[in-house]
């Protein structure tokens, strides 16, 4: 900033007194209108040519003092704003303190306040911040003290308050106040270090919804206590005493359909509780002691058909027999727990009712005989688990109940020589495994009975080696692949052979 020459204001200064003088001189002697005498003349250019030479010798002066204004750091006082030709306000508005610090800060939309508005203090920390819409205050405000700790939360919505909140240390703290759609008080509660000590709560969704409501005595929930979904349907609804649920309680769906109900004791479901589908039908009932699952429980399908039923204790762990029911109400698999875990002998079924597998429990864990079955009853596989894996010998039958393969299982892996046999031709394969993997012999896919097709070739030192062949499962051959050593030298594609030699024959046709 540059400094402004002194001398030079005063130079001026004087040249503006003279030249004001000059004029009531000239009035003074030659007012009558004559014209003046010689001496007086001489006298009036003397005083003008000493103006004259003041107003030159000063010039630089003059200049070098109204450029030293263009530097001067002069703040405004009064408020910056932008308007239209019309005089309305728009756009941004700054208004500022004596001092030159900001006081408002905001917009303004066809002459009207829109969106975040702040004010200041004095000392530039800021006073209250909040939005407003179409010129009203909407949304949260929050209020400031000079040191700059949020002290208050003023709600409004669209223009009229809805909610007056203290704080301290940032959390509630204080009388709270709620108005209605009018401004009119509805309730008050009050509040210490964030933690609500009496009065009527509620609370709300984003777009004003009740959520929930109750009552705060002494700092605790107490008596009724109702919560909603956002659709307005009740969520839930109990009693509270002492800060704890008591008594029967009820939760509903979205649609308005009852959800479960029950009662709880001490904050902890007690006795006979029930749980319902939203179509209203019965899902589950069963009770509870302390809080945890305890007796005999039921669970149904949407249909009402009957799905599991059983025993519990301790929650979560199921004791005694168990049955799973299918969609239709027939049973699909029974068996007992003990202490959570599955014991002893388990069956399932086919969905006609047929036994599917028979096999054993021990401690959770798969042990001894396992045998499955086809809709038939006729045998499909059996053999022994240890611990939960499959060991020694295992037999695999097809569908008329004549043995298909056999061979022995190491640790849950088919280990060894594996034989697999044909109804007319007898043993037709035998191929070597370790650990689950071939290693030599013939390889056959799958069975030929099936709907899925097969592929058969060599293993030699657990490596595909020579013809390979793959059938559909018609029994045609589709594709013939020649390995060496796991990799492929050639093949022939069967499918597009046939499809090229039926096209030629239509068009010969």
């Amino acid at each position: 900033m540059k400094k402004i020459n002194t001398f030079g204001i005063g130079s001026f200064t004087t040249l503006l007194i003279l030249v004001v003088m000059g004029i009531p001189l000239w009035v003074y002697f030659f007012g009558d209108g004559s014209l003046p005498s010689i001496k007086y003349l001489f006298f009036s250019f003397i005083l003008f040519g000493v103006i004259l030479l003041l107003i030159i010798s000063n010039l630089k002066l003059i200049a070098d003092f109204y450029n030293s204004l263009s530097d001067v750091d002069i703040k405004p006082t009064s408020p910056k704003e932008k308007k239209t030709e019309e005089g309305i306000k728009d756009g941004l508005f700054e208004e500022f303190y004596p001092n030159g610090n900001l006081k408002f800060l905001g917009n303004y939309f066809d002459g009207k306040r829109e969106g975040e508005w702040k004010e200041y203090f004095d000392n530039g920390i800021l006073r209250e911040k909040g939005n407003y819409s179409k010129g009203k205050k909407d949304g949260v405000f929050q209020i400031f003290e000079i040191g700059g700790e949020k002290v208050g939360e003023l709600v409004f919505k669209n223009g009229v308050l809805k909610e007056s909140n203290q704080f301290k240390n940032n959390l509630l703290h204080g009388i709270q106040k709620y108005y209605d759609n009018d401004g009119i008080l509805l309730r008050t509660l009050t509040c210490e270090d964030g933690e609500i000590i009496d009065g009527l709560w509620e609370s709300y969704y984003e777009y004003g919804q009740l959520k929930k409501k109750g009552n705060y005595q002494n700092g605790k929930r107490e008596g009724l206590w109702e919560s909603y979904h956002q659709n307005g349907q009740l969520r839930d609804k109990g009693n509270y005493l002492n800060d704890k649920r008591d008594g029967l309680w009820e939760s509903y769906h979205q649609n308005g359909q009852l959800r479960d109900k029950g009662n709880y004791l001490n904050d902890k479901r007690d006795g006979l509780w029930e749980y319902y589908h939203e179509n209203g039908q019965l899902e589950e009932r069963g009770n509870y002691l302390n809080g945890l699952r305890n007796g005999y429980f039921e669970s149904y399908n949407q249909n009402g058909q009957l799905r599991e039923r059983g025993s519990y204790i301790d929650s979560k762990k199921a004791d005694g027999l168990w049955e799973s029911y299918d969609e239709n109400g027939h049973i699909s698999e029974k068996g007992n727990y003990q202490n959570g875990k599955r014991e002893g002998l388990w069956e399932s079924y086919h969905r006609k009712g047929q036994l599917y597998q028979k096999r054993n429990y021990h401690n959770g864990l798969e042990e001894g005989l396992w045998e499955s079955y086809f809709e038939n009853s006729h045998i499909s596989e059996k053999g022994n688990y240890q611990n939960g894996k499959r060991e020694g010998l295992w037999e695999s039958y097809n569908y008329l109940g004549q043995l298909y393969g056999k061979g022995n299982y190491l640790n849950n892996g088919k280990e060894g020589i594996w034989e697999y046999f044909d109804n007319e031709k007898g043993l037709v394969r035998t191929v070597i495994y370790k650990n689950g993997s071939v290693i030599d012999g013939l390889w056959k896919s799958t069975d030929d009975e099936f709907d899925f097709g097969y592929e058969t070739g060599n293993y030699v030192n657990g490596l595909r080696e020579g013809l390979w062949e793959s059938y559909n499962h018609l029994g045609q051959l589709v594709e013939t692949k020649n390995y060496h050593k796991g990799k492929i030298q050639w093949s022939i594609n069967y499918f597009f052979s046939r499809i090229k030699q039926k096209i030629t024959s239509i068009f010969s046709s």
